[in-house]
């Protein structure tokens, strides 16, 4: 008994989930779950307005499963009610051509009137790359996000608050500028110069070029800090994972506390228990390390794995990520979700 829970401890400690199909089976049940749990918890949040709570939840629900439609339409409302304008366009669009592909013609035909009541609030970003001295590597990236060539001199649809465009290239200095977006009907145009040569030759004989300024047909609304380079989803499955861990950690020491119990009480006859009263009936006990172990395993396989998202995410920002972001990719790479694109 106790050769079993320590080897049980053992594989949580290091990481070790064997695959199996009873396992596979659990793990699938166990995600239904959480996914149940985050969805429920969303909803109440929605209720009490705590829409900074709530849509992170959402989000994981979509991400653990992406065929439910109904939380997709949830949080393009949640997105709405925090100011996320683009976000819930994007969202809503999303729903609209998910809906259409699976026959759901009532949620196709409310996602499509809530994306159209949206598309004329939006504020769009309008970035213009100079054609003097381009260098054909030349990268722009909107908040992260790369912008193909066909995005450039295009109104893309943002978010109000702030962003970051930067351009990069080969053998020449980076160009960075931030700028701020209205909450709703702003427009913004910004310029990025030619990018001067960071060779020590070059930048003797070649003055540098000022960022250009920021036309706007409205202000901005104030400086903002600028966004970091991790992901949005690694604290929540940092976070996530370890409370799974933790979780976990929790049924394991209850699986070993009962083991020792049975051990004192019965010995290695867990059918007949003779060394205790006839009214002990080990068979719950069993069950309920049958339940510990599983959930044991499970919760730590689950939390192990979201850690291990999590860290990659934080230490390859440049990785593909498990957000999408509204502002890019208008139809350029053939994405069926139109302004949204996997942040990379």
């Amino acid at each position: 008994m106790r050769s079993a829970t320590w080897a049980a401890s053992l594989l949580l400690a290091c990481g070790l989930v064997i695959a199996c199909p009873g396992h596979a089976r659990a793990e699938d049940a166990q995600t239904q779950a959480i996914v149940q749990a985050l969805f429920a918890d969303a909803r109440d949040l929605l209720k009490r307005h705590r829409y900074a709570e709530a849509c992170p939840k959402l989000e994981e629900v979509l991400r653990l499963e992406p065929q439910g439609n109904g939380a997709r339409m949830m949080l393009a409302e949640c997105y709405d009610a925090q100011g996320r304008l683009a976000s819930s366009w994007a969202t809503y669009v999303a729903a609209e051509s998910f809906a259409r592909q699976h026959g759901q013609q009532d949620r196709e035909a409310r996602a499509h009137e809530r994306a159209e009541a949206l598309a004329s609030r939006l504020s769009r970003i309008r970035v213009v790359v100079s054609d003097v001295d381009r260098p054909a590597d030349l990268e722009v990236r909107l908040d992260g996000v790369v912008l193909g060539a066909s995005q450039w001199g295009t109104l893309l649809p943002v978010d109000g608050g702030a962003h970051v465009v930067v351009a990069t290239a080969r053998g020449r200095s980076s160009y960075r500028q931030e700028v701020t977006a209205e909450r709703e009907g702003g427009t913004l145009t910004l310029n990025v110069p030619t990018l001067a040569s960071s060779s020590p030759a070059a930048a003797s004989s070649t003055p540098a070029v000022s960022p250009a300024p920021v036309a706007s047909s409205s202000p901005p609304v104030g400086a903002a800090p600028v966004p970091g380079r991790a992901p949005a989803y690694v604290p929540w499955t940092l976070g996530g994972g370890a409370v799974l861990v933790v979780a976990s950690v929790v049924f394991a020491l209850d699986l070993r506390s009962v083991g020792q119990r049975q051990d004192t009480l019965c010995g290695g006859d867990l059918k007949h228990c003779a060394r205790t009263s006839p009214d002990y009936d080990p068979a719950s006990d069993n069950a309920r390390k049958n339940r510990d172990f599983g959930l044991a395993l499970g919760l730590g396989g689950a939390g192990l794995a979201l850690s291990a998202v999590g860290l990659w995410g934080l230490f390859s920002p440049s990785s593909p990520a498990l957000r999408v972001a509204p502002v890019a990719h208008v139809g350029a790479d053939g994405s069926w979700l139109v302004g949204a694109r996997v942040v990379r």
